[in-house]
This record gives structure tokens, sequence and C-alpha cells, in this order.
């Protein structure tokens, strides 16, 4: 450690945290808050618990929570931003319980807070209901102090909400677009938000590929897919599930990565009697509030056989580690040309990896190559590939050690496939032999 400037930090799951110096790395090791799990390069990783040593006395502040900023900033993200019924949210109180829902029509919020010793609900006889501009609530949402009041009312026969001493105005809620309530089968996704992560790097944004756009839900053979044409990432949805596998599938629009870190894995799918009309329900784990879901309705079309796409029976494999790779990667992101991502990869006894950027005064205006650290067995393999689709997939891998495996020539039109042992797993296609 004492040559070393920075030294790498992952979590508990093996995901990459980011580099800190080696001042903070030996304070986490005399602490205990971490442990050294690789030397060579230095990896560490955060350990669980507490740190051992003397137990103070002095309580805990816990953090403070205002639920009903954190509901309206999430209905928000799922206003339609063009139609001007549905750019507000619906707020519904119902004895000691404010409800919120948001609407884009494509995709559908819902969930609520309880009243306790933050809030107090209450609204005038016969108006429980009203739809207000959710970037106007957020401004009177600093409030944290003491019990905040919120009464649905008309005031001079002005639809609105008070929130302590302020009056925003709203308008009727009839009309407002409800959301789906029947439910059907039930499903479980493991380490969503980073599986999503993962998928989400490889969707098309060509919209005459519609089911491209999306995320593929494919519960029957337990996979979470995302593919463009030139790139396919697969992950499991769920590690060792003995959860029972039927013929299901859904395409979920891209706008669920927005929310990939506030899920918690449960998903469930329900129809209206038509396959066009499929919905996915997703739970959500808002702070302070209860119950929050999001629906989307699923992108129509057929996805591609993906499995036909995964090659297998290759012989040439190249394994290095994530820390080695990404560097170089990066390196050789910043050297190639804004209209032509191209770089060039040489396996063989030292593995290879170089980029030019071509401008019109010179031919070789930059260029950049580096060895990347691992074992290659296989026959000289050279090959041109885009870095950016290597690079969005192995910074979005667990970190460790990852295999690389190779078609039995170069420029026969094969992808090439990237697997770990998590089950992440990329096939990316090649651009072709360099001539």
């Amino acid at each position: 450690m004492l040559f070393k400037t920075k030294v790498l930090v992952v979590a508990q799951d093996k995901r990459r945290v980011g580099k800190i110096t080696t001042a903070v790395a030996r304070e986490l090791i005399n602490t205990r808050s971490a442990k050294v799990i690789h030397n060579r390069p230095l990896v560490l990783e955060f350990t669980p618990g507490k740190k051992p040593g003397v137990v103070s006395n002095k309580p805990i502040a816990q953090p403070k929570i205002n639920a009903l900023k954190n509901i309206v900033e999430m209905a928000n993200k799922f206003v339609s931003k063009r139609q001007q019924h549905i750019e507000n949210i619906l707020l519904v109180i119902d004895g000691s319980k404010l409800y919120v829902e948001a609407t884009d029509l494509g995709s559908h919020f819902s969930g609520h807070i309880e009243a306790g010793s933050k809030y107090r609900f209450s609204h005038d006889e016969g108006i429980s209901s009203v739809c207000v501009s959710p970037e106007r609530l957020r401004k009177l949402l600093p409030l944290t102090e003491g019990i905040i009041d919120i009464h649905i009312q008309k005031k001079e026969d002005v639809l609105g909400v008070r929130i302590g001493e302020f009056f925003l105005e709203g308008e009727s809620a009839d009309g407002f677009p409800m959301v789906l309530k029947k439910r059907g089968m039930s499903f479980n996704a493991t380490n969503i938000a980073n599986k999503l992560n993962f998928v989400g790097r490889a969707l098309s944004t060509n919209k005459t590929r519609s089911s491209l756009c999306g995320i593929y839900f494919d519960f029957k053979n337990n996979n979470l897919v995302g593919a463009d044409g030139s790139r396919l990432h697969i992950v499991p949805l769920n590690e060792g599930s003995k959860q029972k596998k039927v013929d299901a599938h859904t395409i979920v629009p891209p706008n669920i990565l927005t929310v990939g870190r506030y899920l918690n894995g449960n998903i469930e799918l329900a129809e209206d009697g038509k396959k066009e009309n499929q919905h996915t329900v997703f739970e959500l784990n808002v702070p302070g509030c209860i119950h929050c879901h999001v629906t989307f309705q699923s992108i129509e079309g057929a996805y591609p056989n993906y499995p036909d796409v995964v090659p297998v029976g290759y012989k040439n494999k190249f394994i290095t580690r994530t820390d080695d790779i990404i560097p170089c990667l990066r390196k050789v992101q910043a050297h190639v040309g804004n209209d032509y991502r191209v770089a060039l990869v040489e396996f063989g006894a030292e593995t290879k990896i170089s980029a030019k950027t071509y401008s019109t005064t010179s031919k070789d205006a930059c260029a950049y190559s580096a060895i990347i650290k691992g074992n290659y067995t296989g026959v000289p393999y050279k090959e041109l590939v885009n870095p950016d689709f290597l690079l969005d997939c192995v910074q979005a891998l667990p970190t460790g050690e990852i295999e690389i495996n190779l078609a039995d020539k170069a420029g026969n039109e094969k992808g090439w496939l990237i697997k770990e042992q998590h089950g992440f797993v990329t096939v990316i296609m090649p651009i072709g032999a360099p001539n």
C-alpha cells in the first residue's frame, strides 16, 4: 500500500464503490471497517456490523424523513409534460391517509402516507380530492418543523389544498385517469436495481424497433434482457430461484430506469383480458411512504428470440479482471473519434487494446495503446470493436473476474461472449477484422 496513490473499494456484493487515498484505506483497515480481499492490485471490501471499540451511550440521531416531500417527488417523475390535465398530481384524503397518484398514461404511480406526529389530514364536506401542480407543491415542502396540517377545501369557490399557512390552487379531480386495479401473476427479482442498470445500457433508441427500446422480462427463462441489435445483455431475474416458471413475459418502457434504486423486486403482471392491455406493476420503497407502486403499460411487439444469439462452443478465451480492463477502456474511449467509435483488440501472449483519432490534418492525430492484464488461451486473434459497448458492459458488472470468449476465427461476424460468475452475460457484435 506504501506506493499506491489510490486504492479500490468494493461493497459486500462486490460492486465497485470507488477509489480512496492510501491514508483513508489504512484507517478503514485499522478500524476494521474494511478488509483486504485482493493484493495485486489492492482491493478493499467494506465489512458489515459495528466497529469494535468503546460503546458510546450517546443516542444515535434518527434521520429526518419528509414523507410528503418524498412521495410528491416520486409522483412528479410520472406526470405528463405535454397533456395539460395530467401534468398535475392527484391528492385524495381518506380518513387518516393521504393518497397521491400521477400518470402520463403510459405509466401510473400511486402510494400514500399516514397521519401521525408529523401530519394531520382533513377536507371540506363533499370535497376529498384535488389535482395540483407538483412543481408548485414541492416549493412548499421544505417545511419540516412541527405538525403539518393538510386540508382540501374550496376557498372563495376556488378548489385547492391548504398546507400549513399556504393555499395552493388546484382543479377538480373529475376525469383523472384511474390506475388499473386488477392484479395477476406475482414474481420476484433479486438485486433488481443493479440488474436494470446492466441491461438498461444496451437498449435501442430506434423507435421503429419499439420492442428493443424496452427491457424484456422473460419469466419463463428467468431472465432480464436488453438489446439494440449490436449487443445483448442478459442477467438472471432471481438467482437460485424456486419460483415456478410460467410462460409469461413483458416489455417494460425504459423510464423504469429512473426509479430503479427504489424497486424492492416484487413484480405483478395484470391484463384487462387483452394481451395488448398488459401492465406490469412494481413495488417501490419510498422512505416514509406506504404501498407505493408504479404501473407500466407494456410495449407492444414481439421480442427477438435472444437465446439463439448467445454463442456456444468457443475455444478462444481471455480471462481478466474488471479493475484491469476498465482503466484501459476509459482511455481508449477518450482517444476514438466521435464519428468512428472503433478500437482494435489484439489477443495473444500479451493482450493489447489500441485506438486512433483521425483528423483532416493528420492521419494519426492521436493514438493510444495499452496492455490489458490477463490470461489468453487460443490462437492469435485481432478484431475491431466498439469500445463504448465494452465499457458499458464491464463497468456495470460486479467487481471481479470476467471471461471474454471469442470465435474460432476473427472477422466471421460472430459475437464476443462476455461472462462472469454471477450470471451477467453480454454478447457484442464486433465491427470486423482489421485490414
